[in-house]
């Protein structure tokens, strides 16, 4: 096996067995109760992945999906299911800059800019105001009114709302799961409809990450 079959066996593996390792902290006490989890945070390692096995079996066991593993590679949706933790963050942060781009590209004082590239980041900034970016989304034209709090708090939301869209039109194996990675209490108002969310986030990647996007077996 490559090493890149290698990374996506074992993603695989922790996504169908153990979503507790890939949570989203928000969802922590909604999926154990908060004592287990301090328990857990507080154990050594050895305790710590007995507990991992345990929490994940009674997350699965909620959401029905115990013996509904993800058996094929095939569905397009696993590229942003299987992302890491640390990469769905990224992608988040730059999803949710792009489409608040009207407004960031209105951003010409000194004072605001360097809000925004504190508050997003200074990459994030300048990938949602570039023209690779303008050509896969125009953004969000009414964001272009909002105050620069708004934006900030806006762009933090929507990102991580495109991701969950873009795993809506999956099985339950893997919208499910996915679910589990991102943060709770998100607006249930779609940002954009599956198909074109998935489309959106695939075609960010190709930009932001190609590499993770080679590891899977071409389509025929």
């Amino acid at each position: 096996m490559t090493e890149k079959s290698v990374l996506l066996s074992e993603r695989l593996m922790i996504f169908n067995l153990l979503p507790s390792l890939t949570l989203h902290a928000s969802r922590h006490d909604e999926t154990f109760p908060a004592d287990w989890v301090r328990a857990l945070c507080n154990a050594d390692a050895a305790l710590a992945n007995a507990w991992h096995r345990h929490w994940s079996r009674w997350i699965l066991c909620e959401l029905g999906l115990l013996n509904q593993p993800v058996l094929s590679l095939d569905p397009p949706q696993l590229k942003v299911a299987l992302l890491s933790t640390d990469a769905l963050r990224t992608c988040a942060a730059h999803a949710g800059a792009l489409l608040c781009a009207p407004r960031l590209r209105r951003a010409i004082d000194g004072a605001e800019v360097r809000t925004l590239h504190a508050a997003l980041g200074r990459d994030v900034m300048n990938f949602a105001v570039s023209s690779a970016a303008r050509a896969l989304h125009d953004g969000i034209a009414a964001s272009s009114d909002w105050t620069l709090a708004a934006t900030v708090q806006a762009a933090q939301k929507l990102g991580w709302a495109l991701l969950r869209d873009a795993v809506q039109g999956a099985a339950d194996e893997i919208a499910l799961r996915c679910a589990l990675k991102l943060p709770r209490d998100l607006d249930p108002a779609p940002v954009l409809p599956p198909e074109a969310a998935l489309a959106l986030v695939l075609s960010m990647l190709e930009i932001l990450d190609a590499e993770w996007l080679s590891s899977f077996p071409a389509q025929a």
